[in-house]
């Protein structure tokens, strides 16, 4: 439907209120797809299902369904659309899909790679192998030692538990149990649970505010400009004796001035990288520090050995504690009881 103009209001004392107009949303065509200009009504070109790509583009994709588990009289899967397992999948299978993946049985260390979203109906039990990538939201009843990645969201009905997650969105977890235990979760939005840790302090990191991807990207920055100091303070020193020694002897061997042309060579190209990614991280930080509000919720118990991690802010969570909303101002974590 095209956008509309938006019409004026007035406030309580009689002032005219300008309204905002609609603005017309932007259509991607995606593959299988028509678009007719003078309706700009979407008609797909062949049977299939609709499925809505991380890159929102709009589009109509063939599936391929396996009645039963995957197997190796089936193999691995790469397939341009959708993929309907209609069991589980073991470890050590392969599923890559252009589209979406649903599993009505359970996943255990397999790799599943999808540019749609991906629901497993049971959950994931991975022993820390394999990974779950979905390029939209992952919806799974639970996930046990997995590792598991989302653009968008990732919804959980019942436990999240030693296992690795992380959400371009939120996290949520508030089925019965609710449970977060042990691992790491991140999320560029928020999350949302019953319970945090466990009695016997389980270590458990929560962190949310900014991109997952943009503060890992962050963090392997500053270990490459760590890793770079030392190798930039060797290669000074290195110089340093190579200099000396030609004060000494007035010139220096055919070897040595070989090795400290290289030498002079790798602080330079050591020198240009630093500032490369000093830039590269500063632009990152400032996007991280621009991002909206984040928060983490929990209406049950936040048990002592969580960590709470919003941004460069950490809170350790030194004893139990219930019903709390956790969120940060002012360059501080603040913690309100839910109502």
């Amino acid at each position: 439907m095209p956008a509309t103009e938006g019409t004026p209001g007035t406030t309580v004392t009689n002032m005219e209120l300008k309204a905002i107009s609609g603005k017309d949303i932007r259509v991607k065509v995606g593959k299988n797809v028509v678009l007719e200009p003078t309706t700009q009504a979407l008609y797909a070109v062949i049977s299939g299902q609709v499925s809505i790509t991380s890159d929102e583009k709009i589009n109509v994709f063939p599936i391929f369904e396996v009645n039963g588990d995957l197997d190796f009289e089936i193999g691995n899967i790469d397939f341009v659309g959708n993929v309907v397992i209609r069991g589980n999948v073991p470890t050590g299978f392969k599923i890559k899909a252009k589209g979406d993946v649903r599993i009505t049985g359970s996943v255990e260390g397999a790799e599943i790679d999808a540019e749609g979203s991906i629901t497993i109906q049971s959950g994931i039990t991975a022993q820390h192998k394999g990974e779950v990538k979905a390029g939209r939201d992952l919806k799974t009843n639970f996930i046990s030692n997995g590792n598991v990645s989302a653009d968008g969201d990732v919804i959980v009905a019942q436990s999240i538990m030693h296992s690795n997650v992380i959400a371009g969105g939120s996290i949520t977890c508030m089925g019965a149990k609710g449970l977060i235990v042990g691992g790491s979760i991140q999320a560029g939005k928020s999350v949302k649970c019953r319970t945090i840790g466990n009695m016997m302090a389980t270590p458990t990191r929560i962190e949310v505010g900014a991109n997952p991807k943009l503060m890992n990207r962050i963090r392997e920055i500053q270990q490459i400009l760590r890793d770079h100091s030392v190798t930039l303070e060797k290669t000074e020193q290195a110089l340093k004796v190579l200099e000396q020694l030609q004060t000494k002897l007035g010139q220096l061997p055919t070897d040595k001035k070989e090795l400290k042309l290289k030498l002079m060579n790798t602080k330079l190209k050591l020198d240009q990288d630093k500032d490369l990614l000093r830039e590269e991280l500063n632009t990152l930080q400032k996007e991280a520090d621009s991002d909206g509000l984040s928060s983490i919720e929990v209406s049950s118990h936040v048990y002592q050995g969580s960590k709470l991690v919003f941004g460069k802010y950490i809170k350790y969570i030194k004893d139990n504690e219930q019903r709390m909303k956790y969120y940060l101002d002012q360059s501080e974590i603040v913690a309100t009881p839910l109502m």
